[in-house]
This record gives C-alpha cells, sequence and structure tokens, in this order.
C-alpha cells in the first residue's frame, strides 16, 4: 500500500527535532553541514567523515559524530521528555474545547491531546509503521511515549475562566458610586426600612469629613484620579461553567471589599438606633450583606471583627447562559455581535442590575408637562427615575463593552508535549500547525 509520507534529507535548520525524528526512526544519523541539517544512512557515516578527513576538517567531522551519536543513541527516556507549548486561539474556539473538558470531566490540556492532536498523531505513526525504512522497535518505543502521553487527566476544577478587564475612566467611577448608592436604598426598600431611616445612614456613609467617594479614589496622591481607583478589580474573571447541560458565563463585579470606618460605623448605627430602633438596625445590616440571609448588629460586627465596614462594595451579576456555533458566541440566545450590542445591554440591565426599561424622552416630556402645570412632586419623582435609569444603564452598557472586549480577543492555551510529537505535527501533517488542527477536528463536530 502507498503511503503518502516521504521523508526529506535536507532540512531547514529550525526543523532540526523533525530531522533528528527521521533519524531516529530509520537508525541513520542527522548532522549539520553547510547550514543544512542532512538526514543519511548510518552507512554513509564513514564516507562522509572520510570526506572531512581529506579536507582537515577535523572540526566538522568531530561535530558530525557528536550528532550521529547523539540521534542513534537516543533513549527512551529522552523520548519521553516533555515541553511547555502555548498556542493562541480565537475566544469561541476556547469556550468549544473548555465545554468539552467540561462535558467529559477532563483538563483542557487532556482534550487537546486526547480529541485534538491525539488523532492526528495516531494517523501519522499508523503511516509511518507502513514504511519499510522504519525500524519496528524504535517506532514501538515512540508508540509507547504515545500511549502514556494521550491519557486523559481528571478535571481538577469545576470551571475554566476568560481573561476580563473592566474599562476604567473617572465618568465610570462617578457612575459606580451612584449605582452603589441606588442599591443601597433598594436594599433597604426591599426590607422595609423607612427611607429616612436609611437616608439617615447613609448620611454617615458619604459623610464630608470622610466620604465614600474620596476613600476609594483618593488611595494615592500622586496619580490621577481615575488611576488611583482601585475600587474597580483590574483582573476580573468571566467565569465558565457546566450545569444541567447547559454552558454558563457568570460575571461580576467587584468594587473594593468593604468601607471600613469603625468610628463612624458605631455614630451611625447609635443614632439609627435611638430613632428608628433595633429593628431597622439589623435590616440596615441585612442590606449592607445581601447574601440572601437575615442579620443581627450582633452577627454582622461578629462577621468582621474590629474591621467592620460602614459598606459592602460587591455585587455578583449572575450567571447568562452561553453557547458557541462555529465562530459565533451567543449569550442567553442573542448572538454577540455590534447589532445587537443593545439588546445585549437591556437584558443585563433587567436581568443583573434590577432595573427596568424607559422609555426616556417620553420621560422627559412628562417631566416638562409635571413642572409647567407645577406638580414639581411628579417632576422630581420622575426626575429621580430618569436619573437612576441613566445610571443603570450606562452600567450596563459598560459591563456589555467590557464582555464583548473578552469574547472578541483570544486566549492562550498551554499544555506539554514531547518534541517527538511536535516534529511528526511539524512534517509529516501537510506543515499543519497546532492552531489548524485545533480548528479542523472542531469544524469536524
Amino acid at each position: 500500500m502507498e503511503t503518502s509520507i516521504t521523508f526529506p534529507t535536507i532540512f531547514d535548520p529550525k526543523f532540526e527535532r523533525s530531522a533528528e525524528l527521521i533519524a531516529y526512526l530509520t537508525k541513520g544519523i542527522a548532522y549539520r553541514d553547510n547550514g543544512d541539517i542532512l538526514v543519511t544512512s548510518k552507512s554513509e557515516l564513514n564516507k562522509i567523515i572520510a570526506e572531512k578527513y581529506e579536507q582537515k576538517d577535523f572540526i566538522g567531522a568531530n561535530t558530525i559524530l557528536e550528532a550521529a551519536k547523539k540521534t542513534f543513541e537516543t533513549t527512551s527516556e529522552e523520548l519521553a521528555e516533555r515541553v511547555s507549548r502555548s498556542i493562541r486561539v480565537p475566544t469561541p474556539t476556547y469556550l468549544k474545547l473548555v465545554e468539552i473538558a467540561l462535558r467529559e470531566k477532563v483538563s483542557l490540556a487532556s482534550v487537546i491531546r486526547t480529541v485534538v492532536l491525539g488523532p492526528a498523531i495516531r494517523s501519522a505513526l499508523d503511516e509511518l509503521s507502513e514504511r519499510p525504512e522504519v525500524v519496528p522497535d524504535r517506532l514501538s518505543r515512540v508508540e509507547a511515549v504515545f500511549g502514556d502521553w494521550v491519557k486523559s487527566e481528571s478535571a481538577k476544577q469545576g470551571g475554566y475562566s476568560l481573561n476580563f478587564i473592566y474599562g476604567r475612566s473617572l465618568e465610570i467611577c462617578e457612575m459606580l458610586t451612584q449605582y452603589i448608592e441606588f442599591e443601597f436604598f433598594r436594599r433597604c426598600d426591599g426590607l422595609d426600612v423607612p427611607k429616612k431611616a436609611a437616608e439617615l445612614y447613609w448620611s454617615y456613609v458619604v459623610s464630608p469629613r470622610d466620604t465614600l467617594y474620596s476613600s476609594w479614589l483618593m488611595r494615592t496622591g500622586d496619580m490621577e484620579l481615575y488611576e488611583s481607583y482601585d475600587m474597580i478589580s483590574d483582573g476580573g474573571e468571566l467565569s465558565v461553567s457546566l450545569k444541567d447541560d447547559v454552558l454558563l458565563l457568570g460575571y461580576e463585579l467587584f468594587l473594593g471589599n468593604s468601607y471600613v470606618n469603625n468610628q463612624m460605623y458605631g455614630i451611625a448605627m447609635d443614632d439609627t438606633h435611638e430613632k428608628f430602633g433595633q429593628r431597622i438596625v439589623n435590616s440596615i445590616v441585612t442590606a449592607i450583606m445581601d447574601d440572601g440571609h437575615e442579620y443581627t448588629e450582633e452577627e454582622y460586627i461578629g462577621e468582621f471583627g474590629d474591621e467592620t465596614p460602614i459598606l459592602i462594595a460587591y455585587s455578583e451579576f449572575g450567571v447568562t447562559p452561553l453557547k458557541v456555533d462555529g465562530d459565533r458566541v451567543y449569550l442567553n440566545g442573542v448572538e454577540v455581535c455590534e447589532e445587537n450590542r443593545n439588546e445585549i445591554a437591556k437584558n443585563i440591565l433587567t436581568q443583573h442590575l434590577h432595573g427596568t426599561t424607559l422609555d426616556e424622552p417620553t420621560t422627559q416630556k412628562e417631566i416638562q408637562n409635571a413642572i409647567s402645570a407645577d406638580d414639581l412632586g411628579k417632576a422630581s419623582k420622575l426626575s429621580g427615575k430618569l436619573a437612576e435609569h441613566s445610571v443603570r444603564m450606562g452600567l450596563a452598557e459598560w459591563i456589555t463593552n467590557s464582555l464583548f472586549s473578552a469574547i472578541e480577543t483570544s486566549k492562550v492555551m498551554t499544555f506539554t508535549i514531547p518534541p517527538t510529537f511536535i516534529s511528526i505535527l511539524n512534517s509529516l501533517q501537510e506543515d499543519k500547525k497546532i492552531p489548524d488542527l485545533v480548528e479542523q477536528y472542531l469544524q469536524g463536530q
């Protein structure tokens, strides 16, 4: 049976490992001469050395002999040595491989080895076995190394992640400060905290002596305001997980662990307790924690010890169903593309940011009509509603832009592989690179 593999005898130096592999499999030798890597049979070695001696090139002869010795005496242990290899793939490709890893309950590196590269290498080894030049004993050693390398590894974690960095600016800093204020009052309202009690407590959070805004923004005096704004997590992650056979994308906004001011906290709670009672104090600390549990003031203080925060700034925006189809990514059934950017932002607003859609032009007209009718109470209420919507929608758009940036970029994947198999992929797979083989595999799924 005719095979598609042909063995070259002259190699560019960058394919030295491929030359050494062919020399090893054929019990030949590989050596460097005049800038190229040459492969020939061992029986030619005496002739090559004799030619070097005739030319008085004793250094060249010695170099060839050392190279021949290295090739000819390669051990199984040397064949099995592994190197770390990194490849960069588009994010949709990465997500598809992650989905396979999660469904098969194996590591991502195992997916690369077993389902992507393994079949290509196995096919090449099968073709090599049909070549009369290949020494069976040496091929069997390579196959033994392959069998050990291609074994699956159990997943060591419950999920994977995408690198995720929120864009930052002074405008965003101000918007987030406003968002946290709206969230505090929303939580208090849901726990039947009187508005006057929430306002009283909040007045201490943003007291002129040590404001929430200043504490977060002015961490270092020698930097610009937005640069020192470290309440936004600078190395956030989008978590990718599998639950009930559905791929999920989870994302969160980490705004700093807490705003700690023990003295101000004590004064705020004493004043609130005096004017509204212990039940309201307990409801306020429950609103601050916002983790689904009810807290007493005692439990809240016990949670943090000497570093009791007057406010906690942390929001987890939940998870969204994720689907990858070819090079397209879908969030909750909506394709991530420019045409759908606004729709995705509105979904984030209503599903994760406790917002509602609002017809801004209509609301503006209603406010102006109320002012004309001297109904300033209605105008003020509508204006507050519009202001809160603009903050929540602005936040949704900001998160959406950051999500798009993460999904439209690429991801580096790292795994280990014996150099022998890199040589096989380079020289025996029609010069296909590893990322090409990844894409080829996924297209067949």
